[in-house]
């Protein structure tokens, strides 16, 4: 059915026609037929005019009709289209769409000595919480989800001008916790989400070449909250913003691994006439990935906003065992897969007798419009050493024990960068 036709038959609403497309489709499910026409049809013309100017997809629309006027996790329809079938069944709590359940702090909740816990949800496998604090000196945090108890020692931390944010990692969601705040514990209870499809607008991006990523956007206040889907599930989105370039440093020194890389792109939105405005991290957002953009763009303008490109990152892991030359260059070559794009191992140059240089052409697989960013080495063989990652090369310098004649090396969560150019009107 092409979209001509679609928009025929919907704008001709009636009961038979309902129960002819849907009947089937549904099953044993309950439907109020009489209620699914009247809201169909009122949607339809209001929605009508927008929809052919813009080229919506019809199937967006019918989805939305029948999720808002029954409430339902998942509907089978043959119209629906897949991008909004890919979020059937998700969560979206803030920015962040999830699988399954997670929940999150409804209300900020008062603590002694005028700290507020300001936020907390879960992200996956991660505890997060963003507490405001009242005292000069930050207090003692602690929490206990799942009777473990974990402390800051065991937490990711990060100052801010009126408090700190914690992230608890391997942490399985639950409904409540306590926080122990300077020796006193409080009860934390939360709220559990809800499906990101449940009476939302969510309005697909102008179709492009790469047909494993969906992508689509629902109105906020002062912007747009985009939501993105993969056809494969190992595939997590990381962000919706690029970096300026694409270099990235890691430093590794004994047990400790640190990287910098560089700033990134914000999303721009166009007017009709134009006119440019940046498109920001909602500074109230919370979660990761973080997916809600605000601007100063003035209310009711038409806007495009480009996204230029997103990064992804997998769970993906793979060992190498690379011989290191007794002296000079040794050039054979060894290719890595990391699933989405392949890195080659081009040279490996003995520097001393406890240094070596390796250089890694990147972007070597078949994947169009997928760039290897940087992956993590995790080892235990190199003592210290400096990867660069830049311009689809990769450099290590690396420092070993004397006396060893191959280096043992684990690159894994490799995160990549997908040129897309997605437009969302």
């Amino acid at each position: 059915m092409d979209e001509n036709k679609a928009m025929q038959q919907m704008t001709d609403f009636n009961n038979d026609l309902i129960q002819q497309t849907f009947g089937d489709l549904m099953g044993d499910i309950d439907i109020d037929i009489d209620s699914i026409t009247l809201k169909a049809h009122q949607k339809m013309e209001k929605e009508k005019i927008t929809m052919k100017n813009r080229k919506r997809r019809i199937a967006s629309l019918i989805a939305a009709c029948l999720v808002v006027t029954m409430g339902m996790t998942y509907v089978y329809a043959a119209e629906i289209s897949e991008f909004v079938k890919s979020l059937m069944g998700k969560t979206g709590v803030y920015s962040t769409i999830v699988d399954g359940s997670t929940y999150y702090l409804h209300a900020p909740l008062d603590l002694d000595n005028g700290h507020i816990l300001e936020k907390a949800m879960f992200d996956r496998d991660t505890l997060e919480l963003k507490i405001i604090t009242g005292t000069q000196n930050a207090p003692n945090i602690s929490v206990i989800v799942n009777g473990k108890e974990m402390g800051m020692d065991s937490a990711g931390y990060m100052g801010e001008e009126d408090g700190m944010s914690l992230f608890f990692l391997n942490v399985s969601p639950a409904s409540s916790f306590d926080i122990i705040v300077d020796g006193k514990r409080y009860a934390v209870a939360l709220a559990s989400s809800t499906s990101v499809v449940d009476g939302s607008n969510i309005i697909e991006a102008v179709p492009n070449d790469i047909q494993w990523i969906h992508m689509g956007y629902k109105k906020i206040e002062n912007g747009i909250q985009i939501f993105t889907t993969f056809d494969d599930s190992e595939i997590r989105l990381n962000s919706l913003v690029i970096p300026q370039s694409d270099r990235v440093t890691q430093t590794i020194v004994g047990n400790y691994s640190g990287e910098r890389r560089e700033e990134f792109q914000p999303l721009i939105g166009y007017d009709r006439n134009g006119n440019s405005y940046e498109y920001s991290y909602d500074p109230n957002d919370m979660g990761r990935p973080l997916t809600m953009f605000t601007s100063s763009a003035p209310a009711n303008t038409e806007m495009s906003v480009k996204v230029p490109g997103i990064s992804v990152s997998t769970d993906k892991n793979v060992t190498l065992t690379i011989p290191i030359p007794t002296d000079g260059k040794d050039t054979s070559t060894q290719t890595v897969d990391l699933g989405l794009q392949s890195m080659t191992l081009q040279s490996i140059e003995r520097t001393s007798d406890i240094t070596a240089t390796l250089i890694f052409k990147l972007n070597t697989g078949k994947n169009n419009n997928v760039r290897l960013w940087h992956a993590s080495a995790d080892n235990s063989s190199i003592t210290s050493g400096e990867f660069v990652w830049e311009n689809g090369v990769c450099t290590m310098e690396v420092a070993f024990d004397e006396g060893m004649d191959s280096l043992k090396m684990v690159l894994e969560a490799p995160i990549f960068l997908v040129d897309g150019n997605w437009v969302l009107n």
